[in-house]
């Protein structure tokens, strides 16, 4: 019996001398790990400590397995070999989870509340050169001296002239050189105010070496003392 007991006093000194070492050890380990740099660096770590505590897991296993003690019995249950490899695959799981995640988040674009991208070269204050009116019966009229009332095209989107409304720019279609009533003459582009005259007044847009030099704004009225007619106000700058 005295040489059982000297053998479990021992065994025990030997556990907390193996719990100490391992419990410096990882004090160290968990340093290095908060210090590595990337999220795949620590992975990394992870593994590395994972493989070194394979053997040491093994033995404890082993050595419970041939009844030298009881885990009730002593401090290793605490802090086991077993319970860390478990604690660090599962902080594995969650670096590679949110490494997933970022990276998904990374590959999905940008969502824009107004998706219309505007040509800002229509930008500025412009002046009306010229007025024709062109009447359903076939008569015509112009205006000598347009009004000296200034076109204000702003980068925020919106558009005053008296009233106010929103703008955008877009390709012109055979269409809208049809609805014109115009021959296609060389622009590509139309400039669009909507709420021009409780409606939508549009036109083409004149550009030159140095940028867009003129826009038209054309639009229908009903309401003329001559009757019907579609209204072209030449803009420049």
């Amino acid at each position: 019996m005295k040489k059982i007991g000297k053998t479990l006093i021992k065994m025990k000194q030997e556990l907390i001398v193996i719990f100490l070492v391992v419990l410096v050890s990882l004090t160290g380990l968990i340093i290095i790990f908060d210090n590595q740099p990337t999220i795949s660096g620590q992975a990394s770590f992870i593994e590395s400590l994972l493989n070194w505590m394979k053997p040491l897991e093994q033995k404890i296993e082993t050595e419970q397995n041939a009844g030298l003690y009881e885990n009730e019995n002593t401090e290793v249950e605490e802090l086991n070999a077993k319970d860390v490899i478990n604690q660090y695959r599962k902080e594995t799981q969650d670096i590679e989870k949110n490494n997933q995640y970022s990276e998904e988040l990374i590959s999905q674009p940008l969502q824009t509340q107004n998706s219309q991208l505007l040509d800002l070269s229509v930008v500025g204050s412009w002046r009306a050169y010229s007025q024709a009116i062109f009447y359903d019966s076939g008569s015509s009229n112009w205006l000598n001296k347009p009004s000296t009332r200034r076109l204000t095209i702003s980068p925020d989107g919106t558009w005053e002239y008296g009233s106010t409304g929103t703008w955008k720019t877009e390709q012109i279609t055979e269409n809208d050189w049809r609805k014109w009533n115009i021959q296609p003459y060389g622009p590509t582009k139309k400039i669009v105010l909507n709420g021009w005259s409780n409606s939508i007044g549009d036109g083409p847009i004149e550009e030159g070496s140095q940028g867009v030099d003129f826009i038209w704004i054309i639009y229908r009225s009903e309401k003329l003392s001559l009757g019907p007619a579609t209204i072209q106000i030449k803009f420049g700058h």
